[in-house]
């Protein structure tokens, strides 16, 4: 059964349920701008899925957006919270701690097939009360095995609270078409452009230039989630031409725009 709320917290207990006899539990709930209460971890690993919506996950390091292509995996006891930045159809899987050892243990951001999609809504659908043994048991194993074989798409944005980045971080956020160069950042992080660029490949894993094409990235998916066009989010994200925003998201995921969000 599916209900709504809307504009207040979302507290789930299911990920603290660690009953081997249901490898998998099912959660669905439709929302309108909300969150989890706070960040939270549960020994149950969780494959988080919208099927409407995009949704914003965000942990200590690092933060994603995603939308109904693309769903987020969540280990067991990562600390992790949910923003839910419209009106969203949640309809998450929750895996128990047996189960979820032979499965990835990291979190990340992956593509939604049209198989991996009707199987989802399939599981949530028939609700938490089935026998391993019967049809609905065996649905449980085949998600399980596509989970086994999932693999991550480039929607993650690391970040830092470094004393000197998170200024730098945080403007970019705001403005992730800003043209300015690495000069002017690194006086909003008072210390020299060397030292700047050094402290982006040590504590995020990249140089500044790839972190901002990372983040525009991370941002165009969220764009092209909420319906903007490929001439808005070029313009957006700073682009001399709408040519030239195609090419680098062409690079990165393999395909066009436009097909990125249709292929799903």
């Amino acid at each position: 059964m599916t209900t709504s709320i809307e504009n207040r917290p979302i507290i789930v207990d299911l990920g603290f349920d660690t009953d081997p006899l249901k490898p998998i539990l099912s959660f669905a709930l439709d929302v309108s701008q909300t969150k989890c209460a706070d960040k939270h971890c549960h020994p149950r690993a969780q494959l988080i899925f919208s099927s409407k919506g995009t949704m914003k996950v965000a942990t200590q390091k690092s933060i994603w957006y995603v939308g109904q292509h693309q769903a987020i995996w969540v280990p067991s006891m990562q600390e992790h919270q949910v923003i839910f930045l419209n009106n969203n159809h949640i309809r998450n899987i929750f895996v128990c701690p047996k189960r979820a050892q032979g499965l990835p243990q990291n979190i990340f951001a992956l593509s939604v097939s049209p198989f991996m999609r009707e199987l989802l809504l399939k599981i949530v659908g028939m609700g938490n009360h089935y026998d391993l043994n019967s049809p609905k048991g065996r649905l449980v194993n085949v998600l399980l095995d596509e989970l086994a074989l999932v693999t991550p798409t480039p929607c993650c944005l690391p970040l830092s609270d470094d004393f000197h980045l998170e200024p730098v971080i945080t403007e970019l956020l705001k403005h992730p078409g800003d043209p300015s160069g690495i000069e002017y950042f690194a006086k909003i992080a008072c210390t020299s452009p060397r030292n700047l660029s050094r402290l982006f490949i040590k504590e995020l894993g990249l140089s500044f230039s790839n972190w901002r094409k990372q983040l525009k990235l991370v941002t165009a998916v969220e764009l092209l989630n909420k319906g903007l066009s490929v001439s808005e989010i070029s313009f957006e994200l700073g682009y001399n031409s709408p040519s030239a925003f195609v090419e680098m998201f062409r690079k990165a995921f393999g395909v066009p725009p436009g097909k990125y969000i249709d292929q799903y």
